[in-house]
């Protein structure tokens, strides 16, 4: 069964909104909030907020905005039958950290409550919830599964719409624990992005389909720095084969070239895939953003379908591309998790 992304709502170093995105892909405006933390207003009061973590704020304001998006429809669904399935990466590191330093500075009997609630991942689905006052599926995953759980979720009628999100906060901590593991050229990125999936439907023609999504694990460490001999011995380039051979996608977007994944899919492609667009230029516009990989690049196609262009500013040729119909999707994220996804309109 094919799945409608029906609205998005996000936080990224390009832009908190799809206008402003697209705009600074085609004025190829790279990211500048990158290694950092970047800007967004919180869409709670100052007494939320406060009991909230940095993580669970951007989550919130990305899952508010992909509601906010289709306003009615929203309003008047069934709120037991909306659900909220997220991943991270990292989880909510800064809150983790902040706790451990009071545990080793403080007595433990003096610990923040309000920040030892926040460590635990789900603290933020908890917020959301609450927020949106949404009663259906809901959980926090690792490794990009969320979009295949959603999907499955949705195939088999237990939610109407699936708020299915990626989140990834900044901790200078960790950018020089990745760099110190052979990830010097990476500019770490942090987001927040939110795909609103429904059921495809007849009044839901003109909607983005997502009709493909698998998910697999390709042997990898999440610090193991990753190398061409690694890459070949995964046997990826087998399960693309398998997987281009049985799917016919007019464009691809892949992992950045400056890592041997990227690299070796670049030079598969373009063997194996002539007619095939390859677009490899996303991480100049959002930079490394771990666990939120495959959720900003298929925005990134999301728009270039939805606009029937791919700007020069995409890919390493500097070619402006139009009609075309299906884009596929090719992430790893930190966790060492691979996945493919199909877009298509």
């Amino acid at each position: 069964m094919d799945i409608n992304i029906m609205t998005t709502g996000m936080v990224t170093p390009a832009g908190n909104d799809e206008n402003t995105i697209w705009t600074n892909i085609i004025g190829n405006k790279t990211a500048t909030q990158l290694n950092k933390k970047i800007s967004f207003t919180s869409v709670v009061s100052p007494g939320k907020a406060r009991k909230m973590s940095r993580f669970s704020q951007l989550g919130l304001c990305a899952a508010v905005s992909s509601v906010n998006n289709i306003g009615d429809a929203f309003a008047q669904m069934d709120r037991n039958r909306v659900g909220a399935i997220f991943t991270t990466g990292y989880g909510p590191l800064e809150t983790n950290l902040e706790f451990a330093k009071q545990m080793i500075q403080d007595e433990p009997d003096f610990c923040s409550p309000t920040v030892f609630m926040n460590t635990v991942h789900n603290a933020c689905l908890g917020n959301i919830a609450m927020e949106l006052k949404i009663t259906g599926p809901s959980t926090m995953l690792l490794g990009s599964n969320h979009f295949m759980l959603s999907k499955l979720i949705l195939e088999e009628n237990k939610a109407d719409l699936i708020l299915a999100g990626s989140i990834e906060e900044y901790n200078e901590e960790l950018k020089e624990s990745l760099e110190e593991n052979g990830l010097k050229s990476s500019d770490i990125g942090e987001a927040s992005i939110v795909f609103g999936l429904a059921r495809a439907s007849k009044d839901r023609s003109d909607n983005i389909k997502l009709t493909e999504v698998v998910s697999f694990g390709l042997g990898f460490n999440p610090y193991e720095h990753i190398t061409e001999d690694k890459v070949k011995e995964s046997r990826l380039g087998d399960y693309l084969k398998v997987f281009f051979e049985n799917n016919q996608v007019d464009a691809v977007i892949i992992n950045d070239r400056t890592s041997a994944l990227g690299q070796f899919e670049y030079e598969f492609l373009s063997d194996r895939a002539a007619k095939c667009i390859i677009i490899d230029k996303c991480n100049d516009f959002f930079g490394n953003v771990l666990g939120c990989d495959l959720g900003l690049k298929l925005l990134v196609a999301k728009l270039c379908l939805e606009n029937n262009t791919i700007p020069p500013s995409l890919n390493t040729k500097q070619l402006q591309y139009s009609c075309f119909g299906k884009v596929a999707v090719l992430s790893t994220e930190i966790t060492g998790n691979y996945s493919i996804a199909v877009l298509e309109k």
